[in-house]
């Protein structure tokens, strides 16, 4: 197909999101192609590779049909609900069930693996508080969205965070990685008085 593409043709292509999978061996990547007729389509791509340091092959693609049947904002709300009330049990068990194995919390001073992530959640006061700014819906098998982090009257960290669900294995959304997006303002929180922050231990 590549090969009967005409070369005088205006081929763009622009990646908008992808994400390490089987410990850092392969990558999921969704990209918007544009060139092919007059309309764009997104297309859903896994590179693969033997092992670290490898050359790195396409080894699947498809262009996903995105469920409409439940939007971003639904799944990211009733999961949501469903993690507070897992870190209120303090069960760690069911905690992990939330996670993939391979995730990967990029904090402030320093990142969090899975294993890292229940202990920092199993840490967390009763009293903190998760607030949903946003939510995208990339894929039939990926979410984003931006929650804010905080106890009553204090400020708050910003998280860009993902799910992923792989509806022929998975029965349910899991955390694949996230991220603090405002740690400009965290660091100078931090050296006024970290004290009153509610964070210092945290992130």
């Amino acid at each position: 197909m590549l090969m009967e593409f005409p070369s005088s043709s205006q081929l763009d292509i622009e990646l908008i999101y992808s994400k390490w999978i089987n410990y850092n061996v392969d990558i999921d990547y969704i990209v918007i192609i544009r060139g092919f007729g007059d309309e764009e389509f997104k297309a859903e791509f896994t590179l693969t590779r033997d092992n670290i340091g490898s050359f790195w092959r396409l080894s699947s693609g498809k262009t996903p049909e995105i469920c409409d049947q439940l939007s971003s904002e639904q799944v990211v709300n009733s999961f949501v609900k469903l993690m507070k009330g897992v870190i209120l049990g303090r069960n760690e068990q069911l905690i992990g069930d939330l996670f993939l194995d391979s995730f990967v919390f990029y904090g402030c001073k320093t990142n969090y693996q899975k294993a890292e992530a229940i202990q920092l959640l199993l840490s967390l006061p009763a009293t903190m508080r998760f607030t949903i700014s946003s939510s995208q819906l990339i894929s039939d098998s990926q979410i984003t969205f931006t929650v804010k982090i905080g106890e009553i009257g204090s400020n708050e960290i910003i998280s860009e965070v993902h799910l992923y669900r792989d509806s022929m294995i998975m029965s349910h959304w899991k955390l694949s990685s996230g991220a603090v997006k405002n740690c400009g303002q965290v660091s100078e929180k931090r050296s006024v008085e970290d004290s009153d922050y509610g964070f210092g231990p945290y992130f």
